[in-house]
């Protein structure tokens, strides 16, 4: 679908977006099975509401972040486990090897809180966790995490430590 810009200085979205006011109950009863119909057909037909925002979603570089997605299918299907359990395991090993790293999931439904309690206790061997590192090396993403204003003030984007001042200020905003 073609993308336009969305303000002067906005992202660039689809010029057609859908509206989930009636998939709610707040207007009448919603059905959960249509509703999920519903948007599953709109992300097949193109308003990944990720793509004007996140540059890792832009169509240039969202092909080649699903090729490495799929380098890590094997080992995800091997544990019996989904690609995105297997990246939270990957980030808590991390902890073994930097003790203030810490995995923040978000979660829209409470299943996907208790997908990432299940990938909690997945255990990664060493040969495993390079096996990852190999597959997905960090200059192979394309695009940012999040937008340019946003990636100044994340630490695991930019590889440093603010101040300690700037931690405290930080963490309590």
């Amino acid at each position: 679908m073609r993308t336009r810009p969305l303000g002067p200085d906005g992202p660039d979205v689809a010029p057609l977006a859908l509206g989930c006011a009636g998939m709610s109950d707040h207007t009448s009863p919603a059905d959960e099975a249509d509703a999920v119909t519903t948007i599953r057909t709109a992300l097949d037909a193109g308003g990944d509401p990720r793509a004007g925002r996140l540059p890792r979603f832009l169509p240039g570089h969202l092909a080649t972040n699903l090729a490495l997605v799929d380098r890590l299918r094997p080992l995800a299907e091997a544990h019996g486990v989904t690609v995105a359990q297997l990246a939270i395991a990957r980030v808590m090993a991390r902890g073994r090897e930097h003790p203030t790293v810490v995995a923040v999931v978000g979660a829209r439904r409470p299943h996907r809180v208790q997908d990432a309690l299940a990938a909690a206790g997945l255990v990664l061997t060493d040969a495993e966790l390079h096996a990852i590192d190999a597959a997905v090396p960090a200059d192979a993403v394309a695009g940012t995490s999040c937008a340019a204003p946003l990636m100044a003030l994340l630490d695991s984007e930019r590889g440093a430590r603010p101040p300690a001042t700037e931690r405290g200020r930080l963490s309590a905003s």
